[in-house]
């Protein structure tokens, strides 16, 4: 299983968002001298590209700037400083986080193992192992796409044409570690929704016996007569207590090891998308050139997929929690009458453990990843809009 799941990670290692492997000789919680120096290339790799990119765009974009621009070059500047250290701080804390992300992937392990003694179900990870793959592939083939479609709208200035080919190099990193944060959680919500249909499956067996039985006094052929037997739950339902001990573990692991990445993230996203849209604002005041148009829609499509797939991902595991409560909640009141009272007992501390100890994604615990936050967002950078116009205008 270590290299089923070491072979589904290679993408990470790749981009230097993972510096371990699960093999039984591999068990130090410090990456390699190996890993340790593909770490410091991948920073100055990142580090090269954005201050050339920096500097030729800063320079090209100050030729045409008017007095009016300044909030706009400001607030530009930042916009590229969070998308920089969002990828600083992931490389960073999946260096420092090995301990806790080895973790995260045994406990991935012991709930294959789970599910497979507990409920006599295999995982194929080859298959987990293709899929993750062509998501990667798709993630790139989009980038490269939108990139492309960019620079063949953008103007054939040689400046303008070098910055955003450099540009495509943190913007790699970046959607990588947006996938990879992805990952963890579409894990999580895998293994949530199998548990989930496990238990509905299993809810309450019945074995129907068929009797044959003489009604006395009557001259009629042996009726069949149905008998149901209750079979005992109890191994099947702790054992998905100790599976859900572990998913809400890894939930918890996450958020440590990637809630001050993600927070970095989403405060980056904020910017970028109130930049890029006071930037078409300054566009259709004609205080920019149209030419620029292509580079604020390649950085809006990119911001706004990136934002919404971070959210319906995290939001998607609030609904599977609702539906996993649903189910035990379910299995209780419909066999009511037929558990033993140490079964019940263990669904009703299953229930309220769902209820009060859900999984839940969070921005290094500032707040809840969900729809709520995806509203929030759009009230902000509305706000920060009317802000920033009325500056215009004064």
């Amino acid at each position: 299983m270590e290299k089923e799941i070491n072979s589904l990670l290679s993408c990470f290692e790749a981009f230097g968002l993972q510096y371990f492997s699960l093999r039984k000789d591999d068990l130090h919680s410090r990456p390699s001298i190996w890993r340790t120096v593909y770490f410091a290339f991948i920073l100055f790799l990142i580090t090269v590209a954005f201050v050339t990119t920096a500097v030729i765009s800063n320079v090209f974009y100050l030729e045409e700037m008017s007095t009016k621009c300044l909030v706009l070059y400001a607030v530009r500047n930042f916009m590229i400083i969070g998308l920089i250290l969002a990828i600083y701080t992931s490389i960073i804390q999946s260096y420092f986080s090995t301990r806790s992300t080895k973790k995260i992937f045994n406990n991935c392990k012991d709930i294959f193992d789970a599910f497979q003694v507990e409920f006599n179900v295999n995982i194929n990870l080859k298959d987990l192992k293709k899929r993750t793959w062509k998501k990667v592939a798709q993630a790139m083939m989009f980038l490269t796409a939108t990139h492309s479609t960019m620079l063949a709208l953008h103007e054939n200035s040689s400046i303008s044409i070098a910055e955003k080919f450099l540009s495509f190099i943190p913007m790699t990193f970046y959607i990588s570690v947006v996938f990879k944060y992805i990952f963890y959680v579409t894990t999580i919500n895998f293994h949530l929704e199998l548990l989930e249909k496990l238990l509905r499956n299993v809810a309450i067996k019945k074995e129907d016996k068929i009797m044959e039985k003489i009604i006395p006094g009557r001259n009629l052929r042996p009726v069949s007569v149905t008998s149901q037997e209750y079979i005992d739950p109890m191994k099947q339902f702790r054992a998905a207590r100790k599976i859900y001990n572990l998913i809400s573990e890894n939930g918890d692991l996450v958020n440590k090891c990637h809630g001050f990445t993600i927070l970095v993230l989403l405060l980056g996203i904020v910017l970028t998308l109130t930049g890029s849209g006071y930037r078409a604002f300054m566009i259709i005041m004609k205080n920019l050139s149209w030419r620029e148009t292509p580079g604020v829609l390649y950085v809006l499509v990119m911001t706004i997929t990136i934002l919404i797939a971070i959210v319906v991902h995290c939001n998607n595991t609030t609904q599977l929690i609702k539906k996993l409560a649903t189910t035990v909640n379910k299995i209780e009141c419909e066999n009511f009458d037929y558990l033993k009272a140490d079964v019940r007992q263990v669904l009703e501390n299953f229930y309220s453990q769902l209820i009060s100890q859900p999984v839940e994604f969070t921005a290094n615990d500032f707040y809840t990843i969900n729809l709520a936050l995806l509203g929030s967002i759009i009230t902000g950078v509305m706000s920060y809009e009317v802000i920033l116009v009325q500056f215009y205008a004064s």
